[in-house]
């Protein structure tokens, strides 16, 4: 991976200061933090105090940590009554943004991580996506992907960083006209763990079913929904489809009507099996 270039800070002030006076960072695009370590750090700090200062920024008549969010974390509940902090300017500050993100990124590798971070470059940094995958170690497509699964609804993201949906199926999803789609399939996607390949194939037969079926009369487009499992229903226009029986996946109405004739069938057979079996007796 590559190595992002280090920068030494300018110290305008060196001070202990209340840990409640200390704004939470927003150079850290870390979303969650591993328990185990912090309780570990959390336990050295009550033994033996704050070893490293903080390295803050000045905001009014209030400070927010640049590096040492979770030694930050461990003195609030700690209730320590100061910290030791280094005060330096904003420009130094931004010029170790690259830095802190790369070392969150080696640190919680997931693809949501590098998301939120290449995002953070973007934005704040307004970096190209060459110079993005260089500063964190990863392929230039890669990081283009990212960006562009960043686009999805909200939901997609909590899949991608709790790993149930990966990066090339949720590219897939890019594919589809609304979020309402994107959310439904893929759902779908993480619950099957599908592949990107797999997802490849599956919105191709998808959406040229859908091509097809918008030149088809009304009740062939329900003969062929019924033959084939799609992730919507093009018969009557609903745009909420839900999971039916037996693999289909038709909007509310039309799965109502195929579960009363599946359960019709069902019963039929349950009558008829008891004539059945007296008959080959």
């Amino acid at each position: 991976m590559a190595q992002a270039e280090t920068h030494t800070p300018k110290i305008v002030e060196s001070l202990d200061v209340a840990p409640f006076a200390i704004g939470d960072t927003k150079y850290d695009n870390r979303v969650t933090r591993d328990p185990v370590k912090q309780d570990r750090l959390k336990k050295s700090i009550a033994a033996r105090g704050i070893l490293v200062r903080l390295l803050c920024v000045k905001e009014g008549d209030h400070y927010r940590v640049v590096d040492g969010q979770s030694r930050l974390d461990a003195a609030k509940a700690l209730n320590l009554p100061t910290v030791p902090i280094d005060v330096i300017s904003v420009s130094d500050a931004d010029a170790i943004l690259n830095g802190i993100i790369a070392n969150n990124v080696r640190d919680d590798n997931s693809a949501y991580e590098i998301m939120t971070a290449a995002l953070k470059l973007t934005m704040e940094k307004g970096m190209s996506r060459k110079a993005i995958a260089e500063t964190l170690g990863k392929s230039e497509a890669y990081i283009a992907d990212l960006l562009a699964i960043s686009g999805l609804p909200a939901p997609m993201h909590d899949l991608l960083h709790a790993g149930s949906l990966g990066v090339p199926a949720a590219v897939q999803l890019l594919r589809l006209q609304t979020p309402e789609e994107q959310v439904r399939v893929g759902f779908d996607f993480a619950q099957n763990h599908t592949s990107g390949p797999q997802a490849t194939s599956i919105l191709n037969t998808y959406l040229d079913i859908r091509r097809k079926q918008a030149e088809m009369p009304p009740a062939q487009a329900l003969e062929a929904a019924q033959r084939e499992p799609l992730f919507t229903c093009e018969i009557c226009g609903h745009n909420k489809p839900i999971q039916g029986s037996q693999g289909k996946v038709l909007c509310a109405e039309c799965w109502r009507e195929m579960q009363y004739l599946w359960e019709t069938e069902r019963r039929r057979r349950q009558e008829e099996e008891p004539i059945i079996r007296a008959a080959g007796a």
